[in-house]
């Protein structure tokens, strides 16, 4: 498969480069920071974009660089996570940034590379259950929860818009990333395992759902 994995330079989407490699399948791994991934350099199936996505030129970049190439699967994973605050002293930069990020740059990507989506293609933004509106009962996090639930209704229209794709949320979990922290209860290697189980099975009756790391459907 072609497979194209945007924030592959780190953590979770790093894992996602090395086991995708390993697995023998042609990556486009999509980074600001092409020397984090120097220990793939002699990977032959390894292409590397070193692409600011959040450049507003960045998107068409990468469309420039796969014209041409159907992608199987493209993974939306880059992100950010902005410091937590009281609405009291939220930092609305925090949260313009955050939407930019989480929210537009996958949209942006998905726009970008549409011509590259042929029918039968999977997409697989990288959510979290931080952007489920059921699920929060503890409030806080403003520009992340909020961005991420942007992320979770693009997806969903996405899927109506483009019914001969399979496009799903997926929660990784807590992990222990940058992002995440070294207290976190899940490895990169156990998320990206199941996360990619997940996306193996995907049906097309799938397409538009809100799934975690392990293969459970959430609430929006």
């Amino acid at each position: 498969m072609r497979i194209v994995i945007t924030g592959a330079s780190r953590g979770i989407g790093a894992e996602f480069v090395r086991v995708l490699l390993a697995e023998g399948h042609e990556v486009h791994a999509v980074t600001r920071n092409a020397d984090r991934l120097a220990e793939f350099t002699k990977e032959k199936n390894l292409h590397v974009h070193a692409i600011d996505l959040e450049n507003v030129a960045g998107p068409e970049t990468l469309s420039r660089a796969l014209e041409g190439r159907p992608i199987d699967l493209l993974i939306n994973n880059a992100g950010m996570y902005a410091t937590d605050a009281s609405l009291a002293k939220l930092k609305f930069d925090d949260v313009r940034t955050s939407f930019e990020v989480n929210t537009i740059l996958p949209m942006r990507v998905c726009q970008a590379l549409l011509p590259n989506l042929n029918k039968g293609a999977k997409v697989a933004q990288i959510t979290s259950l931080m952007g489920s509106i059921a699920d929060n009962g503890s409030g806080g996090s403003y520009a992340y929860r909020m961005s991420k639930t942007a992320l979770n209704m693009f997806n969903k229209c996405f899927a109506i818009e483009r019914p001969d794709l399979t496009t799903v949320v997926l929660h990784p979990g807590w992990v222990q990333t940058d992002m995440g922290g070294k207290q976190a209860p899940t490895t990169p290697k156990q998320s990206v395992a199941g996360m990619l189980k997940v996306i193996g099975g995907l049906k097309t009756s799938d397409t538009g759902k809100f799934y975690d790391f392990e293969g459970d459907e959430l609430p929006w």
